[in-house]
């Protein structure tokens, strides 16, 4: 998954309808298993119906710490769900495809 930067945020934000952030760290066990697991969940997402456009982006909080004070994420693993740039919701694991496809739809 392609990490992401606070400069390059505010631009995906508005360009993409839908938008995952997965907050984590290299030495959190959870976020391993979540980056392990989340693409196949997308591609349930893109795959599905209806078929959703989503946009997943991976945020390191030792690389990126202003960005996960921004989003008051306290610990990891933490997924940020974006709908029309606006948050539509948030886990601290990896939800069912069914709940996430509710969120953005």
């Amino acid at each position: 998954m392609e990490k992401i930067s606070q400069s390059q945020l505010d631009e995906r934000l508005k360009a993409e309808p839908r938008l995952i952030l997965d907050f984590s760290s290299p030495g959190c066990a959870p976020c391993r298993k979540i980056a392990q697991t989340l693409p196949t969940l997308l591609d349930e997402l893109r795959t599905g119906d209806p078929p959703l456009a989503v946009a997943a982006y991976e945020v390191d909080i030792t690389v990126e710490p202003g960005l996960a004070a921004h989003f008051l994420v306290m610990g990891v693993p933490a997924l940020i769900v974006f709908k029309e740039g606006k948050e539509a919701g948030r886990f601290s694991s990896l939800p069912k495809a069914d709940k996430l496809r509710l969120l953005l739809s």
